[in-house]
Formats: C-alpha cells, sequence, structure tokens
C-alpha cells in the first residue's frame, strides 16, 4: 500500500486560522443582521472574535505538540488532531517513546554511586 503524501503542519495551521476568520467573519455579519441594538452586536462580536483568537491559539498549541511528536519519530497527522481540542490529546504526545532512541545504557555500564 502506497504511503499517503505528508502535509506539512503549517498548512494544518493555516487550515485553521482560515476556519476561524471565516466563521469570526460570518457570524458577526448574521448576527449584526439579527440585531438593531448596537450593543448587543458589539457583545456578540466579542463572544465570537475571543472564540476565533481562542481556536487559533488552540492550532498553534496542538501545531507545536505535532511538531513534538514528528520529533520523536510519529509524524502521522492523528497528533496534530487528537491535540486541537483534548486535554488527553495534550498528555498522550507527551507520553509517546522516542523512537530515534538508540542511545541505551546496560546495566554494566551504569556508574557507581
Amino acid at each position: 500500500m502506497e504511503k499517503l503524501k505528508r502535509v506539512s503542519p503549517t498548512s494544518y495551521y493555516l487550515l485553521i486560522i482560515g476556519i476561524a476568520a471565516i466563521f469570526a467573519v460570518g457570524a458577526i455579519l448574521f448576527l449584526g443582521g439579527l440585531s438593531d441594538d448596537s450593543d448587543d452586536l458589539m457583545v456578540a462580536g466579542s463572544i465570537v472574535l475571543g472564540s476565533a483568537v481562542a481556536l487559533i491559539g488552540d492550532a498553534y498549541i496542538a501545531l507545536q505538540f505535532f511538531l513534538a511528536a514528528a520529533d520523536k519519530g510519529y509524524e502521522d497527522a492523528k497528533y496534530f488532531w487528537l491535540s486541537l481540542f483534548t486535554f488527553p490529546g495534550y498528555l498522550l504526545v507527551a507520553a509517546l517513546p522516542d523512537r530515534h532512541n538508540d542511545n541505551r545504557t546496560d546495566s554494566d555500564d551504569l556508574p557507581d554511586l
């Protein structure tokens, strides 16, 4: 079976930013059409903008966890998506063993204490 082409982690980050921006602009325009009061629009716009900023921040954190998993030898995209919205995803990536660790010490080579 042919391996799927790996996508750059930056592509995931740009995708999340684009989705958040479309969500924020669309929601502000939709809420603006529903409300006659400008104060309600400001509150709703602040909530939507805050949600978009939180989504972008979470995407950045997930990207960093994905890069950490890639450094450990796990380059699947699932480590980005698991870390995107879940704290257990953070723990999973943090607990991954290093696949590149070939510097194992034998019990005979341990120093005397």
